[in-house]
């Protein structure tokens, strides 16, 4: 755990030097280099937010338009057409 705590105020420091870098660039009109500063200050700010937790990199699934969903979806809804009732009970259960 200390060492996660490590890494973690590492990031930090990185983050700091590089919004540091990048207002020294600003303040001297050098643009490559205060690009640059952006881009690591980003980098950094990106890693944190995966550390926290708060950044979600995981692919989202939709399955409401997957077709195999819509045919399946479809084959049920026909299937209780004796059943009125429970067809809109599924209807009204489904996505």
């Amino acid at each position: 755990m200390a060492r996660a705590g490590d890494l973690l105020q590492q990031v930090i420091d990185l983050r700091e030097k590089a919004i540091s870098i990048l207002s020294q660039a600003e303040a001297a009109g050098d643009l490559r280099t205060a690009l640059a500063g952006i881009r690591e200050a980003k980098g950094c700010v990106e890693l944190l937010a995966k550390i926290d937790g708060q950044l979600n990199e995981k692919p989202q699934l939709n399955i409401t338009i997957n077709p195999q969903w819509i045919e399946l979806r479809t084959l049920v809804i026909n299937a209780l057409e004796p059943f009125p009732l429970a067809k809109q009970a599924v209807i009204d259960a489904l996505p």
